[in-house]
């Protein structure tokens, strides 16, 4: 059975003190907590519909009310924990010290952050159907040798392997105590056709969007710090304020995505088409695009047939990366290769410029691209959670795992 979690307001006596009743309460919410990690150890399939509803009465104290927030992002993405239920059980799994831990070794080194997140999503799949917590302890393309250097060292001499995702993603991979003497074992990999063999009672895309936001609940201080520094950068034309009530993030991938797009990109005109649809449907008074993409050509391409009334920002992730993307030959998954020559820098670009994406209340996405459905991912399981469904996303291509 799935037990969704919901938090109810009890009634106190009047005569209580302040303080009393604090104590009571964090002694209630305690015992609530011990009591529904013990009856969820074990993730059971269900055709509940309330299995990835979301219980807006945990809204996060540090969400900002405010429409317009200077250089502040929307909340402190440093402090969340996660709010769907099918989150909560991974954390509850990863964090079950009695389990034996599973090493996920990373593709040949290849691929896209998006991509290894998907990947990522596909092991704790398995690992939950497995009774088995899920560890990455090799060396990740896309940690920061130099900033991710004092987080991981921590970790360093311990007797058991400790996680590539400490530097970014501190929670998503915890290390046990015990763990040098618990039973080491492998589970599947679940690729995306076993995975949609696997969830008869669950889409792949939801399970998916858990495990995305899991793993960003919480980030690490250092990718926060990122993202407040390009949010300031990006935003500085329009006095450092973040204009999210009537921001439309774009994500264009182009480049080598072709490859994966069937053999096409999707059309700049059907970007623009998407935002015209978006402001009349909203009757937006003003237009502010922040466009997310790593190919040059786009950027210009989307330049030449804007509306000229339309405010137009540029992800700093594409003026960091611009210096290395340059007159380069378009191979597989350029990211990657820039992501080794920066030593990992350009992952924690990435990171960052994928906070102030989610600043906007607009998104138009293609999610055959595995970093559109990144961002839709968190868009619909955390911004969506702490908005009260602020948000609408037009995607223009589709992709259904």
């Amino acid at each position: 059975d799935n037990m969704k979690i919901s938090r109810k307001s009890r009634g106190t006596s009047s005569s209580l003190t302040p303080a009393i009743r604090r104590v009571a309460g964090l002694a209630f919410a305690g015992g609530f907590i011990m009591l529904y990690v013990a009856l969820m150890d074990r993730f059971v399939p269900t055709r509940d519909a309330e299995l990835f509803a979301i219980d807006y009465s945990q809204l996060s104290s540090s969400l900002s009310t405010a429409p317009h927030t200077k250089t502040t992002l929307r909340f402190d993405w440093s402090k969340i924990g996660p709010y769907s239920v099918v989150a909560k059980q991974l954390r509850d799994l990863q964090n079950n010290c009695s389990l034996p831990y599973s090493l996920q070794k990373w593709r040949p080194q290849q691929y896209g952050l998006g991509s290894d997140l998907h990947v990522w999503s596909g092991y704790l799949w398995a690992g939950l159907n497995n009774n088995f917590r899920i560890m990455s302890p090799d060396d990740w393309l896309w940690n920061d040798d130099e900033l991710c250097a004092a987080s991981l060292a921590k970790y360093a001499n311990a007797s058991a392997p400790s996680s590539s995702f400490n530097c970014y993603m501190p929670s998503a991979e915890p290390q046990c105590p015990d763990d040098q003497k618990l039973r080491k074992g492998r589970v599947p990999y679940a690729s995306c056709g076993k995975l949609s063999e696997w969830t008869d009672n669950i889409t792949v895309p939801d399970f998916r969007a858990a495990a995305t936001e899991f793993a960003f609940s919480p980030v690490s201080p250092l990718v926060l710090a990122e993202a407040e520094r390009q949010a300031k950068l990006v935003f500085r034309d329009n006095g450092g304020i973040i204009p999210r009530e009537e921001l439309i993030t774009i994500h264009v991938r182009w480049g080598d995505k072709a490859m994966e797009m069937d053999r096409r990109n999707v059309a700049i005109m059907q970007y623009i088409d998407a935002i015209k649809k978006i402001v009349d449907e909203n009757k937006l008074s003003s237009v502010h695009v922040l466009v997310c993409t790593e190919d040059p050509k786009a950027l210009t391409a989307f330049r030449e047939v804007a509306d000229p009334t339309w405010n137009i920002y540029v992800d700093q992730f594409y003026n960091d990366y611009l210096p290395y993307r340059e007159n380069r030959v378009i191979v597989y998954n350029v990211p990657s290769h820039i992501a080794n020559e920066t030593k990992g820098k350009a992952g924690l670009w990435a990171m960052g410029s994928l906070l102030v994406a989610l600043e906007a209340n607009f998104f138009v996405l293609a999610t055959k691209s595995n970093w559109s459905r990144v961002m839709n991912e968190l868009r619909r399981n955390v911004v969506d959670s702490r908005c009260n469904g602020c948000t609408q996303m037009i995607d223009l291509k589709e992709y259904e795992c």
